[in-house]
């Protein structure tokens, strides 16, 4: 019998505030990160829903998500492996497969976007005692079943690069290291390891970058 395992913390609610800094963007769906920066879905948001496939208690709580075709314009294994980015009622969404760690997530919600997008990722519990630095990502538990327990983490795209990581001290440590104003105050934080105030500073950085200049 699936036992659903839910933790919501102070932490984990504050993640969901509207971000600072975000990119304007179309309504749909898109192949490639480039295709994001410049505003050019390639299939319209009616044709496709996204839907949570583990059960949550609260609708601010981000569980994992799948895409799924609403018609015969396009297919859901088409949609799994061709979109990376999507979006849904003003929320976005990234496909799991721009990490290189399995993933039990066909999409993950993003909750910060701009030159670096934060994004949640469920994974495995056996997958996730795989990376030695996944601690300081964690958000919290989701699911957990006779399958094996599935955690929340919070990952960080470069939209740049497209290299994407654990989002964790060290990782943010070297974000804000162009910028020692940004970086100070981030040493300074009294607990600079939790993911709200890592979040945070993800954003404030990401008011440094201008917008993409669309082609």
């Amino acid at each position: 019998m699936n036992k659903v395992v839910l933790i919501i913390t102070i932490t984990f609610v504050s993640i969901f505030s509207a971000s600072t800094q975000t990119y304007s963007f179309g309504k749909g769906a898109y192949l490639s990160i480039k295709d994001f920066l410049n505003n050019k879905p390639v299939i319209e948001e009616s044709n496709y829903k996204i839907k949570k496939t583990f059960p949550v208690i609260a609708d601010t709580v981000v569980g994992v998500f799948k895409i799924f075709s609403n018609n015969d314009a396009c297919s859901n294994n088409y949609l799994r492996k061709n979109i990376l980015v999507a979006s849904k009622n003003d929320s976005l969404y990234l496909n799991s497969k721009v990490l290189d760690i399995t993933v039990t997530s066909q999409f993950c919600k993003v909750v910060t976007t701009g030159r670096y997008m934060v994004f949640l990722v469920g994974i495995k519990n056996d997958e996730a005692q795989k990376i030695a630095t996944i601690a300081f990502g964690l958000i919290g538990y989701i699911f957990a079943s006779g399958g094996g327990e599935i955690k929340l983490y919070a990952y960080c795209l470069d939209t740049e690069t497209e290299y994407s990581e654990i989002l964790n001290p060290n990782r943010v440590n070297e974000l804000l290291s162009p910028f020692p104003d940004l970086l100070n105050s981030y040493q300074n934080e009294i607990d600079n390891r939790s993911n709200d105030i890592m979040i945070n500073y993800v954003e404030r950085l990401n008011e440094k970058f201008p917008p993409p200049v669309r082609k």
